[in-house]
């Protein structure tokens, strides 16, 4: 065996079967990648595998990726959820609660 080098197996870079299959019916089918991969999905005699494959590649293309999104404003924790329906039951309060709550989102 030789130390540091490859000597037997496949050459760097050779595609395989399944690689090379998907390609020959990409080129063969005169169409781009992405109408490809929709015609193997909607097809009846596409494998699970197939069909599998044509959608993961296809997902990045038709739907975006959804990020994170950061909270920036501040809670108030010093009245529970319960006190603040109390206070949205009290006929006199519901004024002076929406307009902490129209303070709140103006800042």
């Amino acid at each position: 065996m030789a130390t540091g080098r490859k000597t037997g197996g496949r050459q760097k870079g050779t595609p395989n079967k399944v690689t090379t299959e998907q390609r020959e019916k990409i080129a063969a089918s005169k169409m781009g990648p992405i109408e490809y991969m929709q015609k193997v999905l909607n097809d009846t005699e596409s494998t699970d595998a197939d069909r599998k494959w044509a959608a993961a590649t296809l997902a990045p293309y038709v739907s975006p990726r959804l990020q994170a999104v950061q909270h920036a404003g501040s809670i108030d924790s010093t009245v529970t959820h319960e006190q603040a329906l109390e206070q949205l039951r009290k006929p006199g309060e519901r004024d002076a609660v929406a307009d902490n709550l129209k303070q709140r989102s103006v800042h």
